[in-house]
């Protein structure tokens, strides 16, 4: 499988999740940290850092403006359709 390309963006933090821990039993286990940005033109993403990116977000605070490397990871399960957002990177401007 090819590796997927990544994607940036320069938003505001203006929210930041508590760590939340899935246990699945036909995959690996895995922890999250939802966020959420506000983009220049209002416009709201959110965004999961995953696993072993945790240690970026715990630098970072509610309004630190960002750049934020992410790609997509959309899934589906039980005939519903997730589109994922995953952070593979996070810098403070």
């Amino acid at each position: 499988m090819a590796l997927k390309e990544t994607q940036s963006i320069r938003a505001q933090l203006s929210f930041i999740g508590e760590l939340e821990i899935y246990s699945r039993k036909s995959k690996m286990d895995y922890s999250k940290i939802m966020i959420d940005l506000i983009t220049h033109d209002d416009q709201k993403i959110f965004g999961e850092v995953r696993n072993s990116k945790i240690p970026l977000i715990q630098a970072f605070k509610k309004g630190d403006i960002v750049d934020v490397e992410y790609i997509f990871a959309g899934s589906e399960k039980n005939g519903k359709k997730y589109n994922n957002l995953i952070v593979v990177n996070l810098e403070r401007i």
